[in-house]
């Protein structure tokens, strides 16, 4: 009967050993099945850190490098900022980096194309006669400022209209030019000896300016906005004269304020002579009569005619004019830069 109830607890405890995650033996020696974790914690924590700590020295010499960079790149702005454009290390740094030499509101000129219009132009002085024609280093270095500085007022100009630069008239242009030439071949002799150029080197740095300074320039003429002040000007005078006013008086008066120095008296003139621009307007006007405003390339103008003389081929006429000068590129430009801040960078 003792032995029967000892197998009996024996089972039960046995049963009741291997609930809860543990193996026991018969010898109630128990194992903990999650031992294995416990102890692999640690040995993952470990990984992890020593993961963590290869980062570190990475992120350091990232770091460095980038520090390099960055006062590799302020040494060389000041070295350059602090010596003279013609330093010939300035020169070859500058050559490749696009280091500001002026800038014009937004517009950036950099150091590259300061030293290829300054060297440029000290070529072409260079082979001129005299010292007459040669300016001071000061009026020198302004005059290549202000080349730059127009060239880029011009570009600006263009954007804002829409004026995109005509390839076709930039080889007119060139044509032109070749024409009065003895030769083409004279004529590329005559860029690299005065210049240091290739034909296109002349094109990109004086057919492409002119003819772009061409178009933005018609553009502004035939604007009727930017015009309209200048048209308005005339106009009034046309009323005054048509109201009895002395001619000559508004004349003055209209000159006057468009600040032009010219007589409205115009003597004779044969009507074969007349320009063809407002030969039309004027050679049929009769006596005491005012034309109306002629619109010309570069103005507005005002006829009368106060006598004929003569009849035919010899026929002449006494005139007079007024005229009132259109808004010009050359105004715009200067009425632009009052308007923004020009920095010249460069150490003279």
């Amino acid at each position: 009967m003792m032995n029967e109830q000892t197998e009996s607890l024996n089972t039960e405890l046995n049963e009741t050993n291997t609930t809860e995650g543990h193996t026991c033996t018969d010898g109630h020696a128990c194992i903990i099945d999650h031992e294995e974790e416990l102890v692999a914690a640690p040995a993952s924590s470990v990984s992890v850190a020593s993961t963590s700590s290869k980062k570190h020295p990475m992120r350091l010499y990232l770091f460095g490098a980038i520090g390099l960079v960055v006062l590799g790149a302020v040494g060389l702005t000041g070295f350059v900022y602090t010596h003279a454009s013609t330093d010939k290390t300035v020169v070859a740094i500058t050559k490749n980096i696009p280091f500001p030499a002026i800038t014009v509101g937004r517009a950036v000129i950099t150091y590259s194309q300061y030293t290829e219009e300054r060297d440029a132009l000290t070529k072409y002085f260079a082979t001129q006669q005299g010292d007459a024609a040669k300016p001071s280093p000061d009026q020198f270095n302004q005059l290549v400022v202000d080349t730059l500085v127009n060239k880029a007022v011009v570009k600006t100009l263009a954007t804002n209209y829409g004026v995109t630069l005509d390839q076709t008239k930039i080889e007119d242009f060139y044509k032109n030019i070749i024409s009065s030439s003895p030769s083409e071949d004279t004529f590329k002799k005559q860029l690299q000896d005065t210049f240091g150029w290739s034909v296109a080197d002349f094109k990109h740095r004086i057919v492409e300016s002119v003819v772009l300074s061409q178009q933005v320039s018609d553009y502004v003429a035939a604007s009727k906005s930017m015009q309209q002040p200048k048209r308005d000007l005339i106009e009034k005078a046309r009323t005054r004269v048509s109201g009895g006013e002395d001619f000559a008086k508004v004349a003055t008066d209209v000159h006057t304020q468009a600040q032009v120095t010219m007589k409205s008296d115009l003597g004779l003139i044969k009507i074969t002579d007349l320009p063809a621009t407002w030969s039309d307007q004027v050679k049929n006007l009769e006596k005491g009569k005012v034309s109306d405003v002629v619109d010309l390339p570069q103005g507005y103008a005002l006829f009368m005619v106060t006598d004929h003389v003569g009849k035919g081929a010899d026929e002449q006429l006494h005139l007079m004019a007024m005229t009132v000068p259109k808004v010009s590129l050359q105004s715009v430009v200067a009425d632009y830069l009052k308007n923004v801040t020009v920095k010249t960078l460069i150490k003279v």
